[in-house]
């Protein structure tokens, strides 16, 4: 149903776009166009409806095949962000423990490890400022580093380093650990919900969410 109704809106603007340009073609070429996509039932309709298209120089009707794409490329976490410090990050949270202590936050970067414990699993991640989607943003500065404790098992190989994280939970205590020769002191986020972002162009095609638990789309 998405991908028809896509379709119906896309041929409507696109053929007013033609009465503008060209008045008395549109009528026709939606004619042909309609035609061309009921002789198949929908089925195969865009091998068809291409060359179709392409005969009337429609090159701008391969869109409507992107619908579906478009709208899996748009989704994300969609984690609720009422009642999170939606501005503090884990370098303040750090610096400022005691005051941030207990907060509910949604964080998200790269990750730098992953390690089963007994019962829990291990984040270690990189933070970076999240966009309007709710995505780590890597061409803009870090905001320091902070741990995700999971309850249960998540696959270390799939939560690899280097992977696109993003979660939310409530900040519990913090750590001292070792970055380098260095002491670091790491904010533990225990998390109630967490997405992994794609491989792919980091962060469009395979995602991974959990929410209380974990779900993955491959």
């Amino acid at each position: 149903m998405l991908v028809v109704s896509c379709f119906s809106s896309s041929l409507s603007s696109f053929c007013n776009g033609v009465r503008q340009r060209h008045p008395g073609r549109s009528v026709g070429l939606k004619r042909r166009l309609l035609t061309c996509y009921t002789m198949r039932g929908g089925k195969g309709y865009t091998r068809r409806c291409y060359s179709c298209a392409m005969t009337s120089g429609l090159r701008c009707f391969l869109l409507v095949g992107m619908a579906p794409i478009l709208a899996a490329c748009a989704s994300g976490p969609k984690f609720d962000p009422a009642a999170t410090e939606l501005s503090v990050s884990p370098r303040q949270v750090a610096a400022n423990t005691d005051q941030f202590l207990d907060s509910r936050v949604i964080w998200g970067g790269l990750i730098v490890s992953s390690t089963n414990l007994e019962n829990a699993t291990e984040v270690e991640v990189l933070a970076y400022p999240l966009n309007s989607s709710q995505r780590p943003q890597l061409d803009q500065s870090p905001l320091g580093r902070f741990l995700v404790m999971q309850d249960g098992y998540l696959e270390t190989v799939t939560f690899s380093r280097d992977r696109v994280i993003t979660v939310t939970g409530v900040v519990r205590e913090t750590v001292i650990g070792r970055v380098g020769d260095s002491e670091y002191v790491y904010p533990v986020v225990h998390s109630d919900g967490l997405y992994l972002w794609s491989r792919a162009d980091r962060g469009f095609w395979d995602n991974v969410s959990v929410g209380v638990g974990v779900s993955i789309h491959n």
